[in-house]
C-alpha cells in the first residue's frame, strides 16, 4: 500500500515536474517576446530621439526665417513711409510746375497780345508810310 501511495505521488510529482517544465519553456518564450519588444521600444526610442533632434533643427530654422521676416517686414514698412513721402513730395512739385505753367501761360498770353498790337501799330504805320509816299 505504501509502495503504491509513493507510485502515485511519484506520479504527480513527474506531472508536476512536467508542467513546471512547460512553464519554464512558456516563461522562456514570454522572455524572448519581451526582449524582442524592449529591443523595439530601443529602436523607436532611437528614432524618436532622432526626430526630436530633427524637429530641433526644424525649430531653429523656423526662429531664423521668422526673424528674416521680421526685418523684412520692417524694411518694406520703411520702404512704405519713404514712397509716401516721396508721393506726396512729387505730388506738390507736380502742383507747383502745373502752377508755374498756368502763369507762364499767362505771361505768354499778354505778350502774345502786346505782340499783336505792336504788329497791328507797324501795319498801320507802314499804310501810313505808303500813302505819306504816294502823295
Amino acid at each position: 500500500m505504501m509502495l503504491d501511495q509513493f507510485k502515485q505521488i511519484n506520479a504527480r510529482l513527474d506531472k508536476m515536474d512536467s508542467r513546471q517544465n512547460r512553464m519554464d519553456s512558456g516563461l522562456d518564450k514570454m522572455d524572448s517576446r519581451l526582449d524582442t519588444i524592449d529591443s523595439r521600444l530601443d529602436k523607436v526610442d532611437s528614432r524618436l530621439d532622432t526626430i526630436d533632434s530633427r524637429l530641433g533643427i526644424i525649430d531653429s530654422r523656423l526662429d531664423k526665417t521668422d526673424s528674416r521676416l521680421e526685418t523684412m517686414e520692417t524694411k518694406v514698412t520703411k520702404i512704405d513711409d519713404s514712397q509716401v513721402r516721396m508721393e506726396n513730395e512729387l505730388i506738390d512739385k507736380i502742383r507747383a510746375l502745373f502752377d508755374a505753367r498756368e502763369v507762364q501761360n499767362d505771361v505768354n498770353s499778354r505778350i502774345v497780345s502786346a505782340l499783336n498790337r505792336i504788329e497791328n501799330k507797324l501795319d498801320n504805320q507802314s499804310w501810313e508810310l505808303k500813302l505819306t509816299r504816294a502823295k
